[in-house]
């Protein structure tokens, strides 16, 4: 197989994969695709108030995990996780 046709079938296998997961996520698994996006906004709305809250001695770190949660709860999730650093500070 030639360097040309293997990158080809590369090509072409990942528009079929590209293709296959927009179909998926905006099926059955919607709601998968949604929790992404706002698991993604959550960890930037986590990174801007950093600064604000380390005024007050609160951190939360922004990980996959407190991303993950903020995209479930929204923003009553921001509240709790600094809630909880309060508590258990």
């Amino acid at each position: 197989m030639s360097a040309v046709a293997f990158w080809t079938a590369v090509a072409v296998a990942g528009v079929a994969l590209a293709a296959g997961l927009a179909v998926l996520l905006s099926g059955p698994l919607r709601w998968l695709g949604l929790w992404i996006v706002r698991s993604a906004a959550g960890a930037v709305a986590l990174w801007l108030l950093q600064y604000p809250a380390s005024l007050f001695g609160w951190h939360v770190g922004v990980n996959p995990w407190t991303a993950l949660a903020v995209g479930a709860l929204g923003a009553p999730g921001i509240l709790l996780l600094y809630g909880l650093q309060a508590l258990l500070r």
